[in-house]
């Protein structure tokens, strides 16, 4: 990664993009998935999270001098960095649902019922 930490809104894919490069997030949520993710990215410890409201007031720098001297956050973004990179990516996870689809099997490892998809598919 080029940088120590990132700020940004929490769309999905900003976030995967940091996660990935293991990095800690000061996040300030607007709109859609934006608090729903900031509030997991908080309780996993990758990220503190700053209101709109408190961002226009200064509340940045002090998230964000707290998530680069707390060795915590930059831990929980590199453990999640890892597990994502053992997962294998976009490739992999089109070749597993392609492959239950295809399947004669009912249900995914995850536990998950296909026939529905499956018929979805067929239609």
């Amino acid at each position: 990664p080029h940088c120590s930490a990132a700020i940004l809104h929490g769309g999905f894919n900003t976030v995967l993009d940091a996660l990935a490069a293991g990095v800690p997030i000061v996040t300030v949520p607007l709109a859609f998935e934006q608090p729903a993710t900031a509030a997991r990215l908080k309780r996993i410890g990758a990220a503190r999270i700053v209101s709109a409201a408190d961002a226009a007031k200064g509340g940045l720098e002090p998230a964000l001098r707290h998530v680069l001297t707390d060795p915590g956050y930059r831990r929980a973004a590199g453990l999640l960095a890892a597990e994502m990179a053992m997962a294998g990516g976009a490739a992999d996870a089109a070749a597993c649902v392609e492959a239950a689809l295809r399947d004669d099997a009912a249900v995914t490892p995850a536990g998950l019922d296909l026939a529905e998809d499956r018929a979805a598919c067929a239609a």
